[in-house]
């Protein structure tokens, strides 16, 4: 019987352990979405408000908490697509799309090139 019981408060553990640790991990991505995002527009927002001539390098991980994403520029938004949940900010027009490792941003005739 105590065996039992013990067996019990055992198993339930587990689970509210692994509950917690599902929950940590989509509050991680969540933010590591969010934080990439935020990081790009700013980049963009950086060379819009640059003089002529502008060049500069930044950096996106390869993986998010160790997930697949996607990053692009659509409809003037940085969109960010990692495990089927989307973060997106708007960004002023720029020419190109955003990649995982080195980003080479642009600014040549008032406009803003990503990677071209």
């Amino acid at each position: 019987m105590l065996i039992g019981i013990l067996l019990f408060m055992f198993i339930l553990f587990l689970g509210v352990t692994g509950y917690q640790a599902r929950e940590i991990n989509k509050e991680k991505v969540e933010l590591l979405g969010s934080d990439t995002v935020f990081m790009v527009q700013r980049e963009l927002e950086l060379a819009v408000n640059s003089l002529e001539g502008y060049h500069r390098e930044f950096y996106l991980p390869t993986k998010l908490n160790n997930l697949d994403y996607d990053i692009l520029v659509s409809n003037n938004e940085v969109i960010l697509t990692v495990n089927n949940q989307d973060f997106f900010l708007p960004v002023v027009g720029v020419t190109g799309q955003p990649r995982k490792e080195t980003n080479i941003i642009n600014k040549r005739e008032s406009v803003v090139y990503l990677n071209q």
